[in-house]
């Protein structure tokens, strides 16, 4: 075998690998809206492009970005259904060890040891008052701190919590997506922008900020229509989640149509994992 096609069978494990890993993290996220990884692994890559890193940089900070809840792997419900700020010192403890125990779940494959650092920082603040660790300003990976303010919003914007009342927005009903959601939006993002400086990167909440931005003003240009599986094209956008019969997200609001994935949108829509008609904004 020649090196060429030794590199490129190398890369396809590992992508592959982290595919596996990333249907692992999903199931840990029935306390969200849509797909928390997912969305932490497109946002935090895209605000990783805008400040200049390169590419091999990009793929590691979004390949963190989508396992960084890894580590809570065998954590208790009455531990994940619940904010920080809601535990016990003792269910603190035992939260506060995840962005460790995701790392010590990576390590022994040798190519996640970078992505395992950055997953390991993910929790730490820019004053130093974060976890596992206390590091603090530049010490952070600039991955972990990409990952944080993404983790953040997306929490603020589409958490669930039990007990509580969340706005949700519900596609099809006529409402304008942005209009519904931007009470949530400006207290989300008037939060994180008073967190700058303390726990997070202002270079982290600048990038964030001018990505996610710039999605909320194309997706209010953006229409909510039922297409058939056979219609959708790349530059759509799905409007609703949609999940398997045995309860894996399949597809996550928000997340876009993309020529790679329509085939395999197909075969769901054939063997009635998916509608034949989906919500998507285009």
């Amino acid at each position: 075998m020649d090196a060429d096609k030794l590199v490129e069978e190398l890369a396809a494990s590992f992508m592959q690998t982290v595919a596996v890993l990333g249907k692992v993290v999903i199931s840990l996220e029935r306390w969200h809206e849509g797909s928390h990884s997912s969305f932490v692994a497109q946002k935090s890559g895209a605000a990783a492009r805008l400040i200049g890193l390169g590419a091999a940089d990009v793929i590691e900070i979004e390949t963190a970005g989508r396992l960084h809840d890894i580590g809570k792997i065998g954590l208790p419900d009455s531990i994940c259904a619940k904010a920080p700020s809601d535990m016990s010192l003792e269910e603190f403890r035992v939260y506060s060890a995840h962005p460790e125990n995701g790392r010590l779940i990576l390590s022994p494959h040798q190519h996640f040891d970078s992505v395992g650092q950055i997953i390991a920082q993910h929790h730490e603040k820019y004053d130093g008052t974060g976890f596992p660790d206390k590091l603090r300003g530049e010490q952070i990976h600039i991955g972990a701190a990409l990952i944080a303010v993404a983790d953040f919003y997306h929490n603020g914007m589409h958490r669930k919590y039990p007990g509580r009342t969340t706005q949700t927005f519900i596609p099809g009903t006529g409402e304008n997506y942005i209009r519904a959601t931007e009470p949530r939006f400006a207290n989300v993002m008037n939060a994180l922008h008073n967190r700058s400086k303390r726990w997070f990167s202002p270079q982290a909440v600048d990038a964030f900020t001018s990505v996610i931005e710039a999605e909320r003003r194309s997706l209010g240009i953006r229409t909510v229509m039922r297409v058939g599986v056979n219609q959708l094209k790349p530059g759509m956008f799905f409007a609703d989640d949609y999940y398997a019969s045995y309860g894996l997200l399949l597809v996550a609001r928000g997340e876009p149509v993309n020529e790679e994935s329509l085939p395999r949108l197909m075969h769901l829509a054939e063997i009635g994992e998916l509608p034949q008609k989906i919500l998507v904004m285009r």
